[in-house]
């Protein structure tokens, strides 16, 4: 009798199956299931699960969500998802609930209890943090949505496109670089307010004594108006340039005390020489508009006439 021919299928599942085994590892699906409110009964396949889905999707192919389970029909399910899993397990549809699910949870706070399950797997210190912002553009029409809680608005446009509305996108890490938490925020915030936040969230998770140890690293926006003056104090320590291209920037430190409402902080400032280039390029930039007023002025000035010196001389005052 012939037997038939074992004919194997061919898979792609690049890095995926590494980046699944990190999750699976810090409890990732866990941590959402226990954050969401979702019935087993009634979910064959977990918010969590599909939560994971769309995180090995980001990381390893950035797939249209309605594409999401095309792809998956030339993937190894099993290996990405579980046992028993298929590729139907990861329509759109089912999808956009777990992600429904995710925001009425809070997705900050599910973030935020992810890195902190990594930081505790892995031995991540917290001693030194820089907090930073950053805006997102989008495109369309979105209705107005003030009751919302985080909504597309005009704002100050990092990715200068004033034109457009935005969302601000907010970031902690460690020195290393490992994001502690972060969040999505309305796009007509401003940086100081989210940075009271921020603090806010330090005091709330931290104790005293984590307090006392961790450096903080942030832009101007930290920086209260009583404080310039002091900082302003020319007392810079060459640091060098950081960059290997022979044109990059050099830097310099300088560390002061400072009282901020009362209370005493040690200010550790750095300076950009590609800083005072930039100033440089916009004062000439201001000089030559400046100039170019004047001289159509005095052009027009010329060809007028006046009834008598006392007059011209007026006007050339003015």
């Amino acid at each position: 009798m012939k037997q038939p021919i074992f004919e194997p299928q061919s898979r792609v599942v690049g890095a995926a199956p590494l980046f699944r085994q990190l999750a699976d590892e810090i409890g990732v699906v866990a941590i959402v299931n226990q954050h969401v409110r979702w019935d087993p009964a009634q979910c064959r396949v977990s918010p969590g699960e599909r939560i994971r889905v769309l995180m090995l999707d980001l990381l390893a192919g950035h797939t249209p969500l309605y594409r999401i389970a095309d792809r998956r029909t030339w993937t190894d399910v099993e290996v990405l998802i579980g046992q028993g899993r298929r590729p139907e397990d990861c329509t759109d549809d089912s999808l956009g609930r777990a992600l429904d699910k995710l925001a009425r949870a809070g997705p900050a706070t599910v973030f935020s209890a992810w890195t902190l399950a990594a930081s505790a797997h892995d031995g991540i210190t917290l001693n030194t943090g820089h907090f930073d912002t950053t805006s997102r553009a989008v495109a369309g029409a979105y209705a107005d949505t003030e009751d919302a809680a985080v909504h597309p608005a005009y704002g100050y446009s990092k990715d200068h496109r004033p034109d457009l509305k935005q969302l601000l996108m907010t970031l902690f890490v460690n020195r290393e670089g490992v994001p502690l938490f972060g969040t999505v925020e309305s796009g007509h915030r401003s940086a100081n307010t989210l940075n009271a936040a921020r603090i806010d969230r330090f005091i709330t998770a931290l104790g005293p004594e984590q307090r006392r140890q961790l450096i903080s690293v942030a832009d101007s926006a930290l920086v209260t108006g009583p404080n310039l003056a002091r900082l302003a104090a020319d007392a810079w320590v060459p640091v060098g340039r950081l960059a290997l291209r022979a044109d990059g920037a050099t830097y310099g430190a300088s560390e002061h005390a400072g009282v901020i409402d009362g209370r005493s902080y040690r200010l550790v400032v750095s300076h950009s020489s590609a800083r005072d280039s930039r100033a440089a390029r916009a004062v000439d930039r201001a000089l030559a508009a400046e100039r170019a007023v004047l001289e159509r002025t005095a052009r027009t000035l010329a060809a007028e006439g006046f009834a008598c010196e006392a007059d011209a001389r007026a006007a050339l005052d003015r």
